[in-house]
């Protein structure tokens, strides 16, 4: 409100100045500025109407709304796309409730304790309508590994539709609905206010996943037209769709481990940390090392108090900093860092190679699984744990000075084939130069250039 009382309609946006700075933001602020320039003419917020959501339905509400879904499946099966969203709790172990939209205007959340539940969305699932999601990745990992349902059609996620049309945006649904769709914030109603819990309301639960997947199924039909007037579906159908299908197959099936191999490494690496530990604590005349880990106090004031290095500070809080980067630092500025500075930084390594082979991260059936997914703003995969707080780790991110790779076995009468591109990325760029000179050293063997050099 202004001071006077009225009413002002804002519209947030970055400072141009911030804008030249960090290009990534432009296209974002340049939204802003677009829908600024078409909201000056109307003084009242303008929302998107209300969708209609059916939540805790009977089982003849289920059985009119597939009705409905077939009706529009018949009326336009090319464009007809049935949207789905899951809620689940305990880590990902029980799925609490799965919403269903065919129109933006309306949705159907299902609460998986009515007893005919899990029949009516196998038969939504199996049904030739083409799925819709928003990182449908999860969703499809619950739904097909977990629980053993076989998923008709799924073509569309507006995550990496977003993705495709802007990498290096956030693809948020919150996000992504709040700047593409006229709609109230919701988010936050998935918590209890102050506490970050889930929502212990039943009821809100469900009408929460309503709106999650009424915003999914508005946000596929702006993005699918998006796309089609950039002429970017056929790279969406080639490019995301085809290798997120390869990218859940993946995360199913993951990576055998021998395990005898994972202990042997897990022992090692106990055994390194200790002697560590124990030569940091004779150095220092006591333990650096804290319940977790590495005790940042202890470790700053070691450098900081003891042998009186000039501090570096972390950006924001301002307090001292020793992680790796000042760590490094000091090293290369103070001689008389560098014993225990080497010390911190094989702790720390050692440390995180013992983490990536703890038991939990083996599956009960046998393999290490990762969640992988074509949405990295360079294109590439990105990888995490399959389900957050239960199994799985990021397969992407392992040193390659370490000997963990040994640990992964094949499957029976297969073999695991190490393949990489030389140079890949600088030779797409020679090639698509047309320079005379790039084109003859794209064509080059490795031994005979390395670009990166």
């Amino acid at each position: 409100k202004a001071e006077n009382g009225t009413k002002v309609k804002v519209i947030p946006t970055y400072h141009p100045a911030f804008v030249l700075r960090a290009g990534d933001h432009y296209d974002v602020w340049r939204g802003d500025l677009e829908r600024i320039l078409g909201d000056q003419h109307f003084p009242d917020l303008r929302h998107d109407p209300k969708p209609t959501h059916l939540i805790d339905p009977t089982q003849k509400d289920a059985h009119a709304f597939r009705m409905l879904v077939h009706q529009a499946y018949q009326a336009d099966p090319k464009h007809a796309v049935l949207a789905i969203d899951i809620e689940t709790l305990a880590h990902g172990k029980v799925v609490d409730c799965i919403g269903f939209s065919v129109w933006e205007d309306l949705s159907l959340t299902v609460s998986m304790r009515a007893p005919w539940a899990w029949q009516f969305v196998t038969a939504m699932l199996q049904h030739p309508i083409a799925k819709g999601w928003h990182f449908g990745l999860y969703d499809r990992y619950v739904l097909g590994w977990t629980k053993g349902k076989v998923i008709v059609n799924s073509r569309w996620d507006s995550h990496q539709m977003h993705h495709l049309l802007d990498p290096r945006d956030d693809h948020d649904l919150g996000y992504c609905a709040s700047r593409d769709l006229r709609t109230r914030y919701w988010k936050d109603e998935s918590k209890e206010a102050g506490t970050g819990a889930v929502i212990r309301d039943s009821t809100k639960r469900l009408r929460y996943n309503g709106k999650d997947v009424a915003f999914t199924r508005g946000l596929i039909e702006r993005y699918r037209t998006k796309l089609r007037e950039a002429e970017l579906l056929a790279v969406y159908r080639e490019h995301y769709r085809e290798l997120t299908d390869e990218c859940l197959t993946l995360t199913m099936n993951g990576f055998n481990v021998d395990d005898r191999v994972r202990r042997d490494i897990e022992t090692r690496e106990q055994g390194i940390l200790v002697a560590t530990r124990d030569q940091m604590a004779a150095m220092a005349g006591t333990d650096l090392v804290a319940k977790k880990g590495l005790s940042g106090p202890k470790v700053c004031g070691y450098f900081y108090d003891h042998l009186k290095c000039k501090p570096y500070y972390r950006r924001g809080s301002g307090g001292p900093t020793a992680d790796e980067l000042a760590v490094r630092r000091l090293m290369r500025r103070y001689k008389k860092a560098r014993p225990m500075g080497q010390l911190i930084l094989d702790y720390r390594s050692h440390a995180k190679l013992l983490q990536e082979v703890r038991p939990g991260l083996v599956s009960q059936d046998g393999p290490i699984r990762s969640r992988y997914s074509p949405t990295a703003k360079t294109g590439r995969l990105r990888s995490t744990a399959v389900v957050k707080g239960q199994e799985g780790v990021n397969g992407q991110n392992r040193d390659r000075k370490s000997d963990l790779r040994r640990m992964f076995v094949a499957d029976p009468k297969q073999i695991l084939v190490e393949w990489d591109q030389s140079q890949g990325e600088s030779r797409i760029v020679d090639g698509m130069s047309g320079d005379r000179e790039l084109l003859r050293m794209a064509r080059m063997l490795p031994t005979e250039i390395d670009q990166h050099v």
